[in-house]
């Protein structure tokens, strides 16, 4: 899969990557799971949601960006408007259409963080601060290969 030749849904291919994301989203239910809510624009952070029957929510963000200092910048602002937004959010997906490269490796004569360590350090920021603000909330990744595997289930089939 080529996510950069994902086909145009409203104009575009992030729009795509959003719907795409959102429609495997729909896909998740499972007992406990009241009301699924597509989001429109402004989003408050979230472009999809499942209600659970205790209340909480379970709020999917897409990034349809290609590099890790991209992902995490979107990403802080999605998260940081979602804990304002989803006051009852207990666990926050961002689909992102690559994978963590996690290379070790020195450039001139300097170690270089990693796209999966620079991911995982901001995942502990992220889980703080909910902390700081009296909520647990439980950040999830949704790379190329999670997206995939979702896809290729016999109920996704269409999706491809």
């Amino acid at each position: 899969m080529n996510w950069k030749n994902i086909r145009v849904y409203n104009n575009s291919q992030n729009n795509a990557f959003e719907e795409l994301v959102c429609q495997l989203a729909r896909q998740e239910k499972t007992s406990g799971y009241k009301r699924f809510v597509r989001n429109g624009t402004p989003d408050g952070g979230v472009e999809c949601f499942w209600e659970l029957e205790d209340g909480q929510k379970i709020a999917w963000q897409a990034k349809y960006v290609f590099d890790i200092d991209g992902v995490i910048a979107e990403a802080d602002r999605s998260y940081s408007n979602a804990l304002k937004s989803h006051a009852t959010m207990c666990k926050f997906v961002i689909a992102i259409p690559f994978d963590l490269p996690d290379p070790n490796y020195v450039k001139k004569g300097k170690p270089v963080k990693s796209a999966l360590k620079k991911w995982e350090e901001k995942v502990a920021f992220w889980e703080e601060k909910a902390k700081k603000e009296n909520k647990s909330v439980k950040v999830i990744l949704w790379n190329s290969s999670e997206l995939l595997q979702r896809m290729m289930k016999p109920e996704n089939e269409g999706m491809r």
